[in-house]
């Protein structure tokens, strides 16, 4: 329901699914990054904490705000 909830478009899902699946069974770093907009309460806060953390630790995942982008 989460990705359901951050990725309106099946596509869009499909393509997250499998770029994460590629850095979890290559183990290398990609190229290219999500970046996730959306409303407060949309699900992005859970996916990092409990989905992405738990995947690749705490200093391989960060999460930056918009006054972090402008500079």
């Amino acid at each position: 329901m989460l990705l359901e909830n951050l990725f309106p478009k099946r596509a869009d899902w499909d393509h997250f699914i499998n770029w994460l699946a590629t850095i979890l069974q290559t183990r290398k770093k990609l190229l290219t990054a999500f970046v996730l907009l959306g409303e407060p309460g949309s699900g992005k806060g859970l996916l990092l904490r409990f989905i992405l953390k738990s995947l690749f630790g705490d200093e391989q995942t960060i999460q930056v705000e918009d006054e972090q982008l402008k500079s």
